[in-house]
């Protein structure tokens, strides 16, 4: 289980529709300064829901950058970076795609672990870096 101090970079925006079932899911940026879980494919994450705004213009807080939880989609281990997936949770970096973060205390696929979110901008991965050659 995470154990973090979870302190990070928030920032205000409005639900897109229920995200009660969402906590530690990554989000996107939508229409009018609203969040939402992606939808099929992989939309660029604007950063890891923190809350559990149960209706469409409910607060939705949203770490953009610093340490917070996160929903695992796969194994992850700690040193990994990971991004995005098309179900808002997170998964191992793979070739093609930008990371969301840094992976520091792994989990299993339907758990918590913990990553330092970055914005996306700022992350230069080599392939050493994601085990991908």
């Amino acid at each position: 289980m995470a154990t973090g101090s979870n302190v990070g970079w928030d920032y205000p925006f409005k639900a897109a529709g229920s995200l009660a079932n969402a906590q530690y899911q990554g989000v996107y940026a939508s229409a009018n300064d609203t969040v939402n879980l992606p939808t099929g494919a992989v939309s660029p994450c604007v950063g890891v829901l923190q809350n559990k705004p149960a209706a469409a213009g409910r607060g939705a807080t949203v770490r953009i950058a610093g340490q917070t939880k996160i929903m695992c989609g796969g194994t992850l281990t700690a040193g990994q970076t990971f991004y995005m997936a098309a179900s808002g949770w997170f998964v191992k970096t793979v070739s093609g795609y930008q990371p969301t973060g840094l992976c520091i205390k792994g989990a299993n696929s339907g758990y918590p672990g913990e990553g330092l979110i970055f914005p996306s901008y700022l992350i230069s991965v080599s392939s050493a870096q994601t085990g991908q050659g």
